[in-house]
C-alpha cells in the first residue's frame, strides 16, 4: 500500500499561477503562431489548465501544431513537337 509519500511525485513540475500560464502561453503562441492550427484558441481552456498544472507549455502545445504539407510540384511541361 503506498504512503501519501510515496505516492506524490517529485518531479512534478509546480503549479502556475494563472497569470504566469497566460504570460508563458502568450510568449510561447508569439514565437510559434505560424506553426500552429488556426483553431488553437478554441482549445484555450485545456491549454491553461494544462500549463497551470505544470505541463512544460511545448508540451502542452505538441497537439496544436499545424501538418507540414509538403511543397506543390511545379507543373510539367510539355514536350514541344518538332
Amino acid at each position: 500500500m503506498e504512503t501519501l509519500e510515496s505516492a506524490q511525485d517529485t518531479s512534478a513540475k509546480p503549479m502556475l499561477t494563472e497569470k504566469r500560464a497566460a504570460e508563458a502561453i502568450w510568449e510561447y503562441y508569439k514565437a510559434h503562431k505560424a506553426d500552429l492550427v488556426l483553431n488553437v484558441s478554441e482549445h484555450r481552456e485545456v491549454i491553461m489548465a494544462k500549463t497551470m498544472s505544470g505541463v512544460p507549455v511545448t508540451e502542452v502545445f505538441l497537439p496544436f501544431i499545424a501538418p507540414v504539407l509538403p511543397a506543390p510540384t511545379p507543373p510539367r511541361r510539355k514536350r514541344l513537337s518538332r
